[in-house]
């Protein structure tokens, strides 16, 4: 949690980082001219023991594994994980020592917070990876949720006496994103758009990014769609809502907050996110004008001149030729798109272009040369396939439907069936979802995950039983380490 700790004066900023003993404090304290009051030898005390304390955990977790000699290296991590943890109890106590001072009230209660919060950490493992220039340390924590909401209430006593304190606010939101509580995330954000005068788009946005870092798209949708409310006229919160939306499968959603963030700025990547959803929803006509501006921007750029061929191929076939001649000295793909779109379009041709395309996870790609191929039934299934890896399960059920029930080919079945089903399974049709995961297992796709999505599927039927023996068998079929884990969970002894 960074909260930043208002000093009296920036020549004692000195005493956060000094990491004395209590003693050479002391010391220090009381040869400057004028002895700090009780309460104010108390914050500065609070908050370098804290930052001491985590000093000790991170030698106890980073060199204790180095340590050679008479103490052995788990001796040496808790000898130092027990100073640290003295360390932040005298912290407590400095800081409680303030507590009723009228004018450090609020710099109390975020003391407080900080030192509960650390202490709320019941666990502490380092993932430690060695580059050439650094060691990096990723620690994973879990957390006391008794301390954690000991540590939210300091914050909200201070938020309570200064509400427009917004580093307090976004301190919170730090603990509450870093815990998993994002139901609570979302409440507490909309409560400082409306509290916390000044805020800005900017503020907050921070979370919803660190949510697309995690590839948790669905939670940074709901944090952006705050803040496009709160800020309906700003590009980039549009632009970011329509990406995070996209990235969940919602593509005509973003496809709604794309064109809203086009009207307030015009720039590439607006251009580019709104020609690949079109795209993606077959809608070529609708990507063309983008595709051509894109072209038009960067004539050097030799995909964003095959893109708008292949596109102009499909909505404007006459008019293919002349804008053949515009690429100079294409790449071997460049020159084969040429050759072989312009003067006939040949359809087994884009077929199997498609199927390498998305084998490549070009999913722009992928949906010009699958509309190149017409109607074949084998389109449909190209298609499915991508809405699937674009997580589009709606669109992705409508194309593999399709597939299925014709005369698919018997090599390529049970795979469809399997993932027809997954996208049934997301969509929470549990019993379709069951229907083409038997038909997958049925047709030899028998593995851990079929298995296992066939019980989940179950499971959310109330069909308990049945559900336990596709656990078993899933078990059985020897699952990846991840998939194991959570079999194990879902069986019952």
């Amino acid at each position: 949690m960074r909260i930043s700790i208002n000093l009296p004066h920036s020549r004692y900023k000195k005493a956060i980082i000094l990491l004395h003993s209590e003693n050479e404090f002391d010391t220090m304290l009381k040869t400057r001219r004028g002895n700090f009051q009780k309460s104010e030898q108390n914050r500065i005390k609070g908050k370098v023991k804290m930052k001491r304390s985590g000093m000790l955990m991170m030698i106890a977790i980073v060199l204790a594994p180095a340590v050679a000699g008479a103490v052995s290296p788990a001796q040496f991590g808790q000898e130092w994980q027990k100073r640290a943890r003295q360390d932040l109890e005298s912290a407590r106590t400095y800081c409680e020592g303030f507590v009723n001072n009228a004018k450090l009230q609020v710099e109390a209660q975020i003391c407080l917070a900080n030192v509960i919060f650390e202490q709320s950490k019941t666990k502490k493992v380092a993932d430690l990876q060695i580059s050439r220039s650094a060691l990096i340390v990723s620690p994973v924590y879990v957390y006391d949720p008794k301390k954690l909401d000991e540590a939210i209430s300091h914050l909200d006593a201070a938020l309570a006496i200064d509400p427009a304190r917004l580093d307090v606010w976004k301190g919170k939101a730090f603990i509450l994103q870093s815990t998993g509580r994002h139901e609570q995330l979302l409440a507490h954000l909309s409560l400082a758009l409306t509290k916390c005068p000044g805020i800005g788009p900017r503020d907050l946005s921070g979370y919803a990014r660190t949510y697309g870092e995690q590839e948790e798209w669905d939670k940074a949708a709901d944090v952006f769609q705050l803040l496009v409310k709160k800020f309906p006229d700003d590009f980039l919160l549009n632009f970011d809502y329509g990406v995070s939306l996209a990235q969940t499968g919602h593509l005509e959603e973003a496809l709604v907050s794309l064109k809203k963030a086009e009207n307030i700025k015009v720039d590439e990547p607006t251009l580019a996110a709104l020609a690949n959803l079109y795209l993606y929803l077959n809608r070529f006509t609708e990507a063309l004008p983008y595709l051509e501006k894109l072209a038009k921007q960067n004539p050097d750029q030799e995909i964003d001149q095959v893109r708008y061929l292949l596109c102009l191929a499909i909505v404007k076939p006459d008019q293919a030729p002349a804008q053949a001649k515009k690429i100079d000295h294409p790449s071997s793909r460049g020159a084969e798109a040429i050759s072989v779109v312009v003067p006939a379009i040949d359809p087994v041709w884009a077929r199997a272009e498609a199927a390498k395309a998305l084998s490549r996870h070009e999913m722009d790609m992928t949906m010009l040369f699958a509309g190149l191929a017409g109607d074949h039934p084998e389109v449909a299934r190209i298609r499915g396939e991508a809405y699937i890896q674009l997580n589009a399960d709606a669109l992705a059920i409508d194309q593999l439907t399709q597939y299925v029930s014709g005369k698919p080919d018997e090599a390529l079945r049970a795979q469809t069936e399997f993932d027809l089903g997954l996208a049934c399974f997301r969509e929470k049709k549990f019993s379709v979802a069951e229907k083409y995961l038997r038909e997958a297992i049925g047709h030899g796709k028998g593995d851990a995950e079929s298995y296992f999505f066939l019980g989940s599927s179950l499971d959310e039927q109330g069909k308990a039983k049945e559900a336990q023996e596709s656990y078993r068998r899933a078990q059985e079929s020897n699952p990846k380490d991840d998939l194991q884990e959570l079999i194990k969970q879902r069986i019952k002894p």
